[in-house]
């Protein structure tokens, strides 16, 4: 399981190339909700670039854009570079081209020691871009649970149902939310001190609590390529096991 947790709501965003829909600027990625959307009026440019500023230095090795669209005459490919007095790259040409609200995550090497990132949409084959908009984007350091044996999961879905009783003891239903939302239970066996330590800092990262936690974070339960956005429910208790090893309980409750 490897879980993406940094998000960029601390960071100073600005479009450098491009028109932003004023009805969605690009302030809407400082927010984690990934139905806030940052779109794009540039239709028929060839580029739309934004740069992410932080105020203090990042370690990187991924990025995941959240619940986007992106489309061009041909195709969009997607880029990221830093700066360091000048910018560099860290990878381009990555085709994310979909008509359909979709998410992406790509793993880099680690990139160290910069406040400056700039992620860039280039319509391919040298054509123009026709539409792009991003729900959210997560850019930071992957915590990969590599090392834990044993995990124990429970997946679960459900709606949530309103129900009221008459005076006479009858019940009626109703149905708040049609759409399920899925609840992931897992049990982290054999947890690694540096795991451990990793695990409070993703804590920490989303203000985990007695319930749902402040910010989501996209998690892969099965490192297959398929992500999914949810909110950790409840704190993380850790309990020794062995020496050096521990267990906890997590629980990731989806955003829809």
């Amino acid at each position: 399981m490897t879980i993406y947790h940094e998000n960029i709501n601390d960071g100073a965003l600005t479009v450098t190339t491009g028109t932003p829909d004023t009805n969605f600027p690009i302030t809407n990625l400082n927010n984690t909700n990934k139905n806030i959307f940052f779109k794009d009026t540039a239709i028929g440019a060839l580029e739309i670039d934004f740069e992410i500023l932080f105020t203090e230095n990042r370690t990187i090795d991924y990025i995941v854009l959240g619940n986007y669209i992106a489309t061009g005459v041909v195709g969009v490919a997607l880029g990221l570079e830093y700066y360091d007095g000048s910018w560099n790259g860290i990878f381009s040409g990555d085709v994310i081209t979909s008509a359909t609200l979709n998410d992406f995550r790509k793993h880099f090497t680690e990139n160290t020691g910069h406040l400056r990132f700039r992620v860039t949409f280039v319509g391919t084959g040298a054509s123009n871009l026709t539409d792009i908009q991003v729900g959210n984007i997560y850019l930071g350091s992957r915590l990969a649970l590599t090392t834990s044996p044993e995990i124990d999961t429970i997946e679960n879905r459900g709606y949530k149902v309103n129900v009221s009783e008459g005076a006479g003891g009858q019940r009626f239903g109703q149905i708040a939310n049609t759409t399920v939302r899925r609840n992931w239970q897992y049990n982290l066996k054999y947890v690694t001190e540096a795991e451990k330590t990793k695990l409070e800092t993703m804590s920490g990262n989303v203000f985990s609590g007695d319930n749902l936690s402040l910010h989501p974070a996209w998690f892969s339960p099965n490192d297959d390529g398929t992500i999914f956005l949810g909110r950790t429910l409840g704190r993380l208790n850790f309990n020794q096991i062995a020496f050096q090893r521990y267990e906890t309980p997590l629980i990731f409750d989806e955003e829809l």
